[in-house]
C-alpha cells in the first residue's frame, strides 16, 4: 500500500507512471536480500556448531555460506540500481543515463520494469561512475555515490567479491578432504625438467569453515552499514529529485 501512495504522489508531481513503484520495490527487494543473507549465514553457523569436528557438515556449511555471499552481492546490485532509478525519475538525469552507453547497449534511461540486461546495473566501478556523471547536477547525489564507493573500496567487501569471482567463474576449491587442489603439483627443475609430486593419498585439505564464515560476517557488516547510510540520505535525495520533476512539469529547467 505504501508503494501505491508513493507512486500516486510521484505521478501527481509529474513523474512517469511506474517509476516510483519500481523504485520502492527494488529498495524493498534489497532489504529482503540482506535478510536472506543473514538467514543463510545463521544456518551456516548452526550446521557448524552442531558438528564441531566438521565431519559431516562441511559441504552444507560451505553451501550456505556461499549463498549468503551471493545474496549480499545481489543486495549491492540493488543499491546501485535503486540509486540510478531514483535520479532517472527526472528527465535530465534520464537523458544523461540514456546517452552514456559509449558503444554498449543503451540503458534507455532505465525504463520501468525493463527486461533488457542493459536496463540493470551491476555493482562495480563503471556503474558508480555512470551514476556520478549522470547526476552531477544534483547536490544530493554525491552522498549516495559516496556510500556506494566506500562499500566498493572496503577491503571486507573486496574479499567477498574476489571469493565469488573465484568460486563462481574460475575454480571453486572443494569442501572436503581428498579434493583436487587448485594449485599445481609440479615443481620446476633446471634445464626445463619438472617433478610431479604424487602421494599415496590425496593431501588436499580445504580451508576451515569458520574462515569463510568470518569473512562473510565482515562483508555483511560492511554492507549493512552502507545500506543504512544510503537509507539515511534517501529522503533528502528523493525530495530534490521530485523538485526537479515538478519544475519540469511546469516548464522550468533547474
Amino acid at each position: 500500500m505504501d508503494s501505491s501512495f508513493e507512486e500516486l504522489s510521484a505521478v501527481t508531481l509529474g513523474a512517469e507512471p511506474n517509476r516510483m513503484i519500481e523504485l520502492v520495490g527494488r529498495i524493498a527487494a534489497a532489504g529482503e536480500q540482506l535478510a536472506l543473507a543473514g538467514a543463510s549465514h545463521r544456518d551456516s553457523r548452526a550446521w557448524d556448531l552442531s558438528d564441531p569436528l566438521n565431519v559431516h557438515s562441511s559441504v552444507s556449511v560451505r553451501a550456505l555460506s556461499e549463498i549468503a555471499g551471493y545474496y549480499m552481492i545481489s543486495a549491492a546490485h540493488g543499491i546501485v540500481n535503486a540509486t540510478a532509478r531514483l535520479f532517472a525519475l527526472e528527465h535530465r538525469s534520464r537523458t544523461a543515463f540514456s546517452s552514456a552507453n559509449k558503444g554498449r547497449s543503451s540503458n534507455d534511461g532505465f525504463p520501468p520494469f525493463g527486461g533488457q540486461p542493459s536496463h540493470w546495473l551491476p555493482f562495480n566501478q563503471n556503474s558508480i561512475n555512470l551514476v556520478a556523471s549522470a547526476t552531477s547536477h544534483h547536490s544530493t547525489a554525491s552522498d549516495l555515490v559516496a556510500v556506494m564507493q566506500e562499500l566498493l573500496d572496503d577491503p571486507r567487501w573486496s574479499a567477498l567479491a574476489e571469493r565469488r569471482n573465484i568460486d563462481f567463474h574460475r575454480w571453486r576449491p572443494q569442501s572436503i578432504e581428498g579434493g583436487v587442489s587448485p594449485s599445481s603439483p609440479w615443481a620446476a627443475l633446471a634445464d626445463g625438467y619438472g617433478v610431479l609430486a604424487v602421494y599415496g593419498s590425496n593431501i588436499y585439505v580445504p580451508e576451515p569453515a569458520n574462515q569463510l564464515q568470518e569473512e562473510l560476517a565482515a562483508a555483511m557488516q560492511a554492507l549493512t552499514g552502507a545500506m543504512s547510510r544510503w537509507l539515511g540520505h534517501y529522503p533528502g535525495a528523493k525530495e530534490q529529485v521530485m523538485t526537479f520533476v515538478l519544475a519540469s512539469r511546469n516548464g522550468v529547467d533547474l
